[in-house]
């Protein structure tokens, strides 16, 4: 099933009225692969600042 699909399901009512806005594809959605190019960074980040933990030097971790 897909994203579109899933909103359109829970945006019905018992009624089975859709919301039009539902209806309407974004002009754009780069955020969402530019989300998606980033995900890799962001979990090695994570590992890294869990590793972190274990170091009595580390004093705090500041992410930009």
């Amino acid at each position: 099933m897909t994203a579109e699909a899933e909103a359109t399901e829970d945006a019905e009512s018992d009624e089975g009225f859709v919301h039009p806005i539902f209806r309407v594809a974004p002009q754009e959605d780069s955020g969402a692969d530019t989300l998606g190019n980033y995900r890799y960074q962001a979990e090695v980040a994570a590992q890294i600042c869990v590793a972190l933990l274990t170091q009595d030097s580390v004093e705090a971790v500041v992410c930009e």
